[in-house]
C-alpha cells in the first residue's frame, strides 16, 4: 500500500534534514511544501530526492491542501519538522495501511508533547488518512483539520497506537512568540468566522491560548461561554471541562475540580479515564493514597497504554510492590522507547508551552525523583544486581 509522507515547512532547515531522514524509514514518497523559506530548505529536499512544491503565498494550515492536491492514491501521513517516529510506530503504520478496511479513512495517533526534564503530555492528532479528492483541510488558517471532510464522507475514524514524538520545546526556544502570534491569529480569525462549522473549535483553542499565557479570567470566560452555547457538543464539553479542571489544579482550587469530576456520569471511555486521573490526583494531594491508586488502576484498565498512568502507579507501588514497579516501567518503555532518549530529559523552561497547563501530575517529578531512580530503588528491593547496573547506565546516559 502506497504511503506518501508530507512536510510543510518554512525556514526550518536545521530540523528538516533529520525529519526527512526519519520519514524515509516510513516511505520514500515524500512531498515537501515550502511556505516561502529563505534558507536552504529547497537544497535539503533535493538532496533526499523529495518532491518539492513552493507555495509562499498561502497562510499556515491553508497550505496543507497544497500537498493533498498533489496526491491521488494510497495513504497520506503528515509529519512536522519537529516530530519523529520510532520503529514501533513505523511498523504499526505500515501494518494498519495494508490491512485497514475501505470504510476506514482516518487514524488518530497519540502524540507525546515533551516539556523537558522528562515531563510530557499525551495528545492525539489526525495525521494518517486516505488520499481522496474530498478529504481536505477545512478553510481555517490555524488548527485546520481533515476530520470534518472525513465525517462528511461518513468515513470511519480509528485510534491507532502509533505515537508521534513531538520535540518542539526541546529544539526551539520560541514558545512565547509562538503563543502571541497564535493568539492574535485566532482572535482575528474568530471575528470573521462566527457562522462557520469550525468556529467553536477555534474559540476553544483561543481559551487554551489564554490559559497558557496565564490569563485565566479570559480563559474561563471563554470556556464558560462554550459550555453555555447550544453549539457545544458532548465531546467539546468534555474538552472544556477538562481544561477548566487543569486550570483549577494549577491555581490550587481543588474543590472546584471535585465539582466538575463526575466520573459515573461519563459514558465516553476516553474521557472517563481522563477524569479518573484527575480524581486520582485530588485524592493523592489529600493524602488518600489507597483510593488514589484505585482510581489510577481504573483509568489504566480503560487505557492500558497511557504512559503517565503507568509511571505514576510505578511510583506508588515501589515500596510495597517493587516487582509491579519494574513491570510497569518496562511496559512503559515498550510503549514508548523515547523514555530512554536523553533529549526528553533536557532542562528547558516549558511553562509557556501550550501543553504545560494540560499535563497530568507526574508523581515522580513532584517527589524530586525520576524513572531511573524509581526503577533502581525497586530493583534494589528485588536484589537484581545486573539490572541495577543497566539502569544506572541509563541514568548516566540520559541525565547529565
Amino acid at each position: 500500500m502506497k504511503i506518501t509522507g508530507c512536510i510543510l515547512t518554512k525556514n526550518e532547515a536545521p530540523l528538516l534534514e533529520d525529519a526527512i531522514r526519519n520519514l524515509k524509514k516510513l516511505t520514500n514518497n515524500i512531498i515537501i511544501v515550502d511556505n516561502g523559506s529563505s534558507d536552504n530548505t529547497r537544497q535539503i529536499a533535493e538532496k533526499f530526492e523529495c518532491d518539492i512544491i513552493i507555495s509562499p503565498q498561502t497562510i499556515l494550515d491553508q497550505t496543507r491542501n497544497v500537498y493533498l492536491n498533489a496526491i491521488n492514491s494510497g495513504w497520506v501521513f503528515v509529519l512536522d519538522t519537529d516530530e519523529r517516529l520510532d520503529d514501533r510506530t513505523i511498523t504499526t503504520i505500515h501494518n494498519f495501511c495494508s490491512q485497514a478496511p475501505a470504510e476506514v479513512m482516518l487514524a488518530r495517533l497519540p502524540r507525546y508533547e515533551y516539556l523537558g526534564n522528562g515531563l510530557f503530555f499525551e495528545s492525539t492528532m489526525s495525521r494518517l488518512f486516505r488520499s481522496h479528492p474530498q478529504i481536505r483541510y477545512d478553510p481555517s488558517p490555524i488548527h485546520s483539520s481533515v476530520t470534518y471532510s472525513v465525517k462528511d464522507l461518513s468515513g470511519e475514524i480509528k485510534f491507532l497506537d502509533a505515537p508521534i514524538q513531538h520535540i518542539d520545546v526541546l529544539v526551539k526556544q520560541n514558545s512565547e512568540m509562538k503563543r502571541l502570534s497564535y493568539t492574535k491569529l485566532l482572535e482575528e480569525t474568530l471575528t470573521q468566522n462566527e457562522g462557520t462549522y469550525y468556529y467553536m473549535n477555534l474559540l476553544m483553542f483561543l481559551g487554551v491560548e489564554y490559559a497558557t499565557s496565564r490569563d485565566y479570567d479570559k480563559a474561563l470566560n471563554i470556556f464558560d461561554s462554550i459550555l453555555n452555547s447550544n453549539r457545544c457538543t458532548e465531546r467539546m464539553r468534555y474538552y472544556v471541562e477538562f481544561y477548566k479542571c487543569r486550570l483549577f489544579m494549577l491555581e490550587g482550587e481543588f474543590e472546584k475540580v471535585k465539582e466538575l469530576v463526575h466520573v459515573d456520569q461519563i459514558s465516553d471511555l476516553y474521557w472517563k479515564a481522563k477524569f479518573l486521573t484527575l480524581k486520582a490526583e485530588i485524592l493523592w494531594i489529600n493524602g488518600d493514597l489507597e483510593n488514589s491508586k484505585k482510581c489510577y488502576y481504573e483509568a489504566l484498565d480503560i487505557n492500558p497504554n497511557e504512559l503517565q498512568l503507568l509511571l505514576n502507579l510505578a511510583y506508588l507501588e515501589k515500596i510495597e510492590n517493587p516487582q509491579v514497579t519494574v513491570d510497569m516501567i518496562n511496559n512503559a518503555i515498550k510503549i514508548n522507547s523515547y523514555l530512554l532518549e536523553p533529549i526528553i530529559y533536557k532542562n528547558v523552561d516549558s511553562t509557556k508551552n501550550v501543553f504545560f497547563f494540560q499535563k497530568p501530575i507526574d508523581l515522580m517529578n513532584r517527589n524530586s525523583t525520576n524513572i531511573f531512580e524509581c526503577m533502581i530503588e525497586a530493583l534494589k528491593s528485588l536484589e537484581e544486581t545486573n539490572e541495577i547496573n543497566t539502569w544506572m547506565n541509563h541514568q548516566i546516559n540520559c541525565i547529565a
